[in-house]
């Protein structure tokens, strides 16, 4: 392999680490791949290149890797929400707010919940995405968040538009 071509055979590399079990190593290489996976809008290639680093980590030990476990859980429910799949997009923001709430980080505790009243809206389970919403916010305010507080009062806005309760 040449260097400066190194870039072209990423996904290569992941799966011949994988299959070595250099977990690191697969690991690296499946989280260069994945994004760049997504931003192409092969999104279903890039969920299962999400799921194969989850796999990594859990062969490294997912405590000493929870802030890279946390950001495959984002990263896996952006893709569902891209892809209209608002179930799986808020299961994995709920795996992303039990890692976030063991972590102690209520910033990516915000975001999750956040994360999880969007997709709760466009599923149209409309009480649940207030649930989380406010939740949110209640984060948001704690640790001075202005950008997840915002989300969670345009979630409720939203639905309060909806269901016709603009008084709220």
């Amino acid at each position: 392999l040449y260097a400066d071509r190194l870039a072209e055979h990423e996904e290569m590399l992941a799966y011949h680490f994988s299959k070595a079990q250099e977990w690191a190593k697969a690991l690296e290489y499946f989280l260069k791949v994945a994004p760049k996976t997504a931003q192409a809008f092969a999104t279903h290639e890039a969920i299962t290149l999400y799921d194969h680093a989850e796999a990594a980590v859990d062969q490294l030990g997912e405590d000493a890797l929870i802030h890279t476990l946390m950001a495959i859980c984002q990263a896996k429910s952006d893709i569902y929400f891209v892809l209209s799949d608002f179930e799986r997009s808020r299961a994995e923001g709920e795996r992303l707010l039990t890692l976030a709430r063991r972590a102690g980080d209520r910033q990516r505790e915000g975001m999750a919940l956040a994360g999880m009243g969007w997709a709760s809206s466009r599923a149209h389970d409309l009480d649940q995405a207030l649930s989380h919403a406010r939740q949110a916010i209640a984060v948001a305010e704690e640790v001075d968040a202005p950008l997840i507080q915002a989300s969670g009062h345009f979630i409720m806005s939203q639905v309060y538009a909806v269901t016709g309760r603009l008084d709220d």
